[in-house]
């Protein structure tokens, strides 16, 4: 015998008392009650404790659910026992408008979580109006049935017919699957853990539906009485799946809420600290400006008297230098920002820090002296974001200028030193930012790492050392602060970040540098790739000639999207046919698919890249363990 045969069977053959099928009901309908209350208040505290107002129409779904199987358990308790003095009229008004309303509640806020609408007071308070009024409406009118299974089906039939179409419609409109709207909440349903449970309850009010839609016999009123058990039963499973699916995918909406809340205050801090860089680039632009002013008045007036000018020329050309000088690193500083990209890559610190070095001195006053010192870091390597370690690194010097704020001493000189060095065997890199100035009082220091915390009022984000702490555990590592805010001469603060290295890769060394070839029409990208650990080859798309020294290329740089770049490129990849090669292609939009006709590996990078990133993916493709060639291509 199969099991369905068995459990139809089962279902024919059990019959008890009317006394022993409301006690079944009541024990199943307390139980509801007292599962939905502490779903609820999972619900509530966790609203009240992240604030987090979504789950304020789940809260009260559950509340009025509970009130509903309440009102239940008390009606069928008054129709057996004469000592309940309560009206089972009134508690089955109450549990009818509970039911109505938790509908309306359910929808609401499936529509808040997943559509981000926003329900205003005065809807909400008309909703639960016209739900009152449903259920008052429907008591009147079952006032006059005198059978009381006509009562009992006119409060069960309508309400299930409701909630399965309820059900069924939120659980269809709201599955991933099916609305291509809600494709972000895969993250979280692989297997549709919410949208099941839903559907599947609505699929219950549908059996209820035709349940109490047929004509009840003496034969038959068994039958629906052991069915609705089985229902009920199943209900109080459901009913569980869907409170923990919901409550997963609020932790999930609250978490993607918070992440684009931080990104968003990380991206004005960055813009707060690219304006204190730029200021003070700017400032140096104007002392140069002025010299260059001043030079070429005096050129002017040498020349009309007749005296050598020559020394006057040489500063205006010089100064015109350091402008141009100048004007480079506000333009790297701009890209930089823009180029906020938290694609872990492996990158070098000693060249980020050398390179950011320069930055960060335009930013300090002339009283306060920056020492960097990265001569014992070698060329370790970590993996992560250049430009979020760039962003870390200028944080913390600003921390430490504005710590002399107020300061005032002669005798010692103000000072920042920034060091950079291994540890454990290369196994880390210390990075170290120490300076001399007011330091940090026991209690500022106990909150220092708090998100939004500062000392500095409405000049203060407090980001800087948050931001800090996060960048150091989203890599492996960690963040120490020491302060001593005491007169004594250990005065100041030291921010340690330890992070671990990138196992060094056996490389056989070569007896000459790498060779890097750039076909590019943008002189500034020669410029950035200069480094003493390659050679750098200019190729011009124009000239149609094989140029032999790209047989023994390392990396290939492609930095042009104009069909003559292209068609350039093509045809020195296939030269290109017995050696080894790597390809790097700069890109407006590094997402889409290359525009290379040869199926090999190669890498993108953004057009608007710092000179740190552009080393850093250089290093990598040189790094890698397999080059391809043109015949491992064909072959394949």
């Amino acid at each position: 015998m199969n099991p369905i045969t068995s459990i139809s069977n089962l279902i024919t053959d059990i019959r008890l008392t009317p006394d022993q099928y409301v006690d079944i009901f009541s024990v199943q309908y307390s139980f509801q009650a007292g599962i939905f209350i502490l779903t609820a208040l999972v619900f509530l505290g966790y609203s009240r404790s992240v604030k987090f107002d979504q789950y304020r129409f789940f809260t009260n779904y559950w509340v009025l659910l509970s009130i509903y199987h309440i009102g239940a358990f008390l009606a069928l308790q008054s129709l057996i026992n004469s000592q309940f003095d309560i009206p089972h009229q009134l508690t089955s008004t109450i549990s009818q408008f509970s039911r109505y309303l938790s509908f309306c509640f359910f929808t609401m806020g499936m529509s808040e979580l997943f559509l981000e609408q926003r329900f205003q007071r005065r809807t909400i308070l008309i909703v639960t109006g016209l739900c009152a009024i449903a259920a008052l409406g429907f008591q009147i009118a079952l006032a006059y049935p005198s059978i009381i299974q006509d009562r009992f089906f006119w409060k069960v039939a309508p309400p299930s017919f409701i909630g399965s179409v309820l059900y069924f419609a939120v659980g269809f409109y709201f599955c991933p699957c099916l609305n291509k709207r809600f494709k972000s909440k895969r993250s979280f349903l692989p297997n549709y853990s919410l949208n099941i449970p839903i559907l599947g309850y609505g699929l219950t009010h549908v059996l209820f539906t035709i349940i109490f839609t047929h004509e009840w016999t003496s034969e038959t009123i068994h039958i629906n009485y052991n069915i609705g058990i089985i229902l009920i039963s199943i209900q109080i499973v459901l009913q569980y799946l869907i409170g923990i699916g919901l409550f997963k995918l609020g932790l999930l909406q609250e978490q993607a809420r918070s992440k684009k809340l931080n990104e968003h205050l990380l991206k004005s801090e960055n813009y707060g600290i690219v304006g204190q860089l730029s200021a003070g680039l700017v400032h140096d632009f104007n002392n140069v400006m002025t010299i260059f002013t001043c030079s070429t008045e005096m050129a002017k007036n040498g020349y009309q008297q007749g005296l050598n000018i020559q020394n006057y020329l040489d500063k205006i050309l010089e100064t015109a230098k350091k402008a141009t000088d100048l004007n480079s690193k506000l333009l790297n500083i701009s890209q930089q920002n823009k180029n906020n990209t938290k694609d872990h890559i492996q990158f070098s610190p000693k060249t980020v820090i050398r390179d950011l070095a320069p930055i960060l001195d335009s930013a300090l006053p002339n009283d306060v002296k920056l020492k960097c010192n990265y001569k014992n870091l070698r060329d370790l390597t970590i993996k992560g974001s250049v430009s979020e370690l760039e962003m870390v690194l200028v944080n913390l010097v600003i921390n430490a200028r504005d710590s002399f704020s107020g300061l005032q001493r002669r005798s010692i000189q103000n000072k920042i030193t920034l060091t950079a060095e291994s540890h454990s065997n290369n196994k880390h890199i210390i990075i170290q930012v120490r300076d001399n100035g007011s330091g940090m009082k026991p209690e500022v220091l106990k909150n220092a790492r708090e998100f939004g915390f500062s000392t500095k009022g409405n000049k203060g984000s407090g980001l800087g050392l948050a931001n800090a702490q996060r960048f150091a555990e989203e890599h492996w590592g960690t963040l120490d602060i020491q302060s001593v805010s005491s007169q004594t001469h250990d005065r100041g603060t030291v921010i340690t970040i330890q992070l671990p290295t990138v196992p060094e890769k056996k490389i056989e060394k070569s007896s000459k540098p790498h060779s890097i070839s750039v076909l590019s029409d943008d002189p500034k990208l020669l410029k950035n790739c200069q480094s003493p650990d390659w050679d750098i080859h200019e190729i011009n798309a124009e000239d149609h000639e094989i140029v032999d020294r790209t047989h023994d290329l390392d990396v290939l740089i492609i930095d042009s999207e104009s069909d003559l770049q292209k068609s350039r490129a093509d045809q020195i990849i296939q030269e290109q046919s017995l050696s080894q090669f790597k390809v790097l292609q700069i890109r407006n939009d590094p997402s889409e698919i290359s525009y290379l006709t040869w199926d090999f590996s190669y890498e993108t990078i953004d057009k608007k890249h710092s000179k740190g990133e552009l080393h850093a993916v250089i290093r990598k493709l040189i790094q890698e363990n397999r080059s391809y060639t043109i015949r491992d291509l064909i072959y394949e």
